[in-house]
């Protein structure tokens, strides 16, 4: 049923004077590519966050409010950087610091997750 919607809303917007979703932009592949890159650094980022999150509250015992004050004092600073620098320096410092980080919580998710089931996990389940 949702496909139907999805090809009906197709329809109707391609033959709109003025639609709601300019479709044709995704004609250039300049805007699909940017487009299927920003999806994939949004899955990344929220992902990373969600897991996280879970990992700190249920291995770790750690509340998540130090990491929601930390976020919006990081948002404050990448505008400002973004202000006096412009985006392009302000991007690719903080993907490549996003990619360092998410790399870097891979490695130490996986030591932890194998230690929890090691001793925690497997003696809750034995209990």
């Amino acid at each position: 049923m949702e496909f139907s919607h999805c090809l009906t809303f197709i329809k109707i917007e391609l033959h709109k004077e003025q639609p709601l979703l300019e479709l044709r932009a995704f004609r250039s592949g300049y805007f699909m590519r940017g487009s299927i890159l920003a999806w994939i650094n949004q899955m990344a980022m929220f992902g990373s966050l969600l897991l996280i999150t879970l990992f700190l509250q249920q291995v770790k015992g750690l509340f998540v409010i130090p990491q929601a004050v930390l976020s919006s004092i990081g948002l404050n600073i990448g505008g400002r950087l973004f202000e006096k620098h412009g985006a392009r320096l302000v991007v690719i410092v903080g993907i490549s610091h996003r990619d360092l980080m998410l790399f870097w919580f891979r490695t130490r998710l996986k030591h932890d997750a194998d230690q929890y089931v090691r001793t925690e996990g497997c003696s809750e389940t034995i209990r």
